[in-house]
C-alpha cells in the first residue's frame, strides 16, 4: 500500500532532498557530540562560567518573558477571535496577525525612538517631571522583552484560534444547557486548548531565545549574538556552535515536546461548519474591542504610522530606491524562490508523511521540527562548515548559498503547514481514483492538490513573508558585494539614518503586502487555514 500512494523512488528522493537541505542541521548536532565526547572535562568549566551563566539567564529571561507576554495577549486574543461574530471575525484575525508581516528588528527602531535614552516618550517625561535621566530603558532586558512579544504573539494567538475552530461547537452548545460560560471555557474548552496553547508557547519561546537582531540591536548578550561574535571574532565554527550548546539542547527538547503535541492534530479548518457556531452574546463587548484594539495598535498601527512619519518626504523614497534597488532585487527574488521551491519540496514530503505509515516518514516527520529549534546565527555557522570548501565554492560564493540557507531553515515552516492539510484529505477519494486510473502524478493534479491548494497557498506566504525579514543565517553566509534589504535596514541601523532606514522599511512591508494581496483576492478560501 506505501508503494501504491508513492513510489519508493520518490520516497528515496525526498529522504535525500532533506539531507541535502538539513546537513547543515546535522554538522552542527554532530560538532556538539564530537567535542563533548572529545574535550568534556574541558568544556564544563567554561558553560559554569559567569559569562556563560549570564548568557544562559539573558537567553532564558528573553524567552519566557516573551512567552508569558504572549500567553497574556494572545490567549484571550485567539479566544474571543474564535467566539466572535463571523461578521466581524475577518477583520480582526487580519488586523491582529498584522505583526507577524513586520520584522522584530524594525520594531526595534521604532521603540528606540519612543522609549529610548533619548526618545520621544524619555523627553516628555523628563521635562514634565524634573527628571535628571530617562525614566524607560528600552536598551534592556525587558525592552527585548517588550519588542518580541509585540512581534511573536500572533504565533500564539494562531495556535489558539486553531483550536477554537477545530472544537466540535456541539460540546459547547451542550455546556451551555448547564454551565455558565466561564465554566464552559475551564471545563470543555480549556482542556481541548490545552496541547495547543503549549506547543505555541514553546513556539514563541524557541523564536525569542533564536532571535539575533532585537538583542543585537538592543545591546543584549544572548547565545545567539554570542554565536555571531565567537565566529566573528576568532573564526572557529567549532568554538561559535559549542558558544550556543545549552541552548541548542534545551530548545531541541522542547521541539520533540512540540511535535509529540502536535503530530496528531490539526491546523487548518476545511469545513465551514466551524465559522457559524452558535454561541450566546459575548459579555462586555466593548471592553474587548478596547483590549484587542490596545495591542493592535501599539503592535501595527503605532510602527506604521511611526516610519511613515520618518519617512514622510519622497526624497526619501527616491534615495532609498536609488542605493538600495538592488538589495531590493535580491530579496524579492530570494523569497520568490525560496517560496516556490519550498511548496515544490514540502508537497511531496507531506504527502509522504501522511500517506506512508513507515519508519522512514516518521523519521522525516520528527527530524523536520528540528530546524525551528536552531537558530540563524547557528545555521549561518553549519553551512560555513558543510559548504565552505574548493569542491563546493560555486556555490558557496554564490546567491544560491543564500538560497539554500533559506530552504534549509523556513522550509519546515511550509511542510508544518502541508501535513495538516494532507491529513485532511482521505485516502478514500485516492482510493476511488484508482479504480479508474494509475499514477501518482495524476492524482496529485487531479484530487489531492485542488483539495490541499489553501494549504500550499499558506505555505508560500508564510516562507516568503519570512524570507523578507531573514537576519541571523545571511550575515554570516551572504557572499561579498550582495546584500538584501533586511540586511541593509539593519545595518543602517547603526549608523542612525533613520529617514533612509523608514523608507526601506515601508517598502520592505509593501512587498511583503502585494503578493498577500494577490493571493487573498484569487483564494479567498486561504483564510481557513
Amino acid at each position: 500500500m506505501n508503494k501504491l500512494y508513492m513510489p519508493y523512488a520518490g520516497q528515496v528522493l525526498i529522504l535525500l532532498m532533506a539531507l541535502f537541505f538539513w546537513l547543515p542541521y546535522l554538522d552542527a548536532y554532530m560538532s556538539c557530540v564530537w567535542n563533548l565526547l572529545g574535550n568534556s572535562l574541558s568544556v564544563l568549566p567554561t558553560f559554569l562560567s559567569a559569562r556563560s551563566l549570564g548568557l544562559l539567564y539573558n537567553t532564558i529571561v528573553i524567552g519566557l518573558g516573551t512567552a508569558l507576554g504572549s500567553l497574556a495577549i494572545g490567549l484571550p486574543m485567539g479566544y474571543w477571535l474564535g467566539q466572535s461574530p463571523f461578521k466581524t471575525r475577518p477583520l480582526w484575525i487580519y488586523a491582529g496577525l498584522a505583526p507577524i508581516l513586520i520584522p522584530p528588528h524594525i520594531n526595534v527602531m521604532v521603540w528606540t525612538d519612543i522609549l529610548g535614552p533619548k526618545g520621544l516618550l524619555n523627553n516628555l517625561l523628563m521635562l514634565h517631571l524634573s527628571l535628571d535621566g530617562p525614566l524607560v530603558n528600552i536598551m534592556s532586558l525587558g525592552g527585548a522583552v517588550l519588542v518580541l512579544t509585540l512581534s511573536y504573539f500572533p504565533y500564539l494567538t494562531l495556535f489558539v484560534l486553531s483550536a477554537i475552530l477545530s472544537l466540535d461547537p456541539s460540546l459547547e452548545e451542550a455546556g451551555w444547557l448547564s454551565l455558565n460560560r466561564r465554566q464552559v471555557f475551564w471545563r470543555i474548552t480549556f482542556p481541548f486548548i490545552r496541547p495547543y496553547l503549549a506547543a505555541g508557547l514553546i513556539i514563541v519561546f524557541v523564536f525569542a531565545t533564536g532571535n539575533y537582531g532585537v538583542p543585537a540591536l538592543l545591546g543584549v548578550h544572548t547565545y545567539p549574538v554570542e554565536t555571531f561574535a565567537e565566529f566573528s571574532v576568532f573564526f572557529s565554527t567549532d568554538r561559535a556552535i559549542m558558544a550556543a550548546l545549552p541552548l541548542l539542547l534545551l530548545v531541541s527538547g522542547l521541539i520533540i515536546w512540540h511535535w509529540q503535541l502536535m503530530r496528531r492534530r490539526d491546523f487548518s479548518v476545511l469545513s465551514p461548519q466551524s465559522f457559524v457556531k452558535i454561541t450566546p452574546r459575548i459579555p462586555h463587548a466593548s471592553l474587548i474591542a478596547f483590549f484587542l484594539g490596545t495591542f493592535i495598535f501599539l503592535a501595527v498601527v503605532l510602527p506604521l504610522a511611526w516610519i511613515l512619519w520618518e519617512s514622510a518626504s519622497w526624497r526619501n523614497y527616491a534615495t532609498a530606491l536609488q542605493t538600495a534597488w538592488l538589495p531590493i532585487v535580491t530579496t524579492l527574488v530570494l523569497a520568490v524562490s525560496t517560496a516556490s521551491l519550498a511548496v515544490l519540496f514540502c508537497y511531496p514530503a507531506a504527502y509522504f508523511i501522511v500517506r506512508t505509515r513507515t519508519w522512514s516518514a516518521f523519521f522525516l516527520d520528527l527530524v523536520s521540527f528540528l530546524p525551528l529549534a536552531i537558530p540563524g546565527t547557528i545555521l549561518g555557522v553549519g553551512l560555513i562548515r558543510v559548504w565552505n570548501h574548493p569542491a563546493t565554492g560555486f556555490l558557496y560564493g554564490s546567491a544560491a548559498i543564500l538560497l539554500v540557507a533559506y530552504l534549509a531553515q523556513f522550509s519546515s515552516f511550509a511542510l508544518r503547514c502541508l501535513v495538516p492539510s494532507m491529513h485532511q484529505i482521505s485516502p478514500r477519494l485516492e482510493d476511488s481514483y484508482l479504480i479508474y486510473r494509475r499514477g501518482w502524478l495524476r492524482r496529485q493534479v487531479h484530487i489531492v492538490g485542488p483539495l490541499a491548494r489553501n494549504g500550499m497557498s499558506a505555505a508560500w506566504i508564510l516562507v516568503f513573508v519570512l524570507c523578507l525579514g531573514e537576519l541571523g543565517s545571511t550575515l554570516l553566509i551572504i557572499p561579498p558585494g550582495m546584500e538584501t534589504l533586511s540586511l541593509r535596514i539593519y545595518n543602517l541601523l547603526h549608523y542612525g539614518a533613520h529617514e533612509i532606514v523608514a523608507a526601506l522599511s515601508v517598502i520592505l512591508l509593501s512587498l511583503t503586502l502585494v503578493p498577500l494581496a494577490v493571493l487573498f483576492w484569487k483564494r479567498p478560501g486561504i483564510m481557513n487555514t
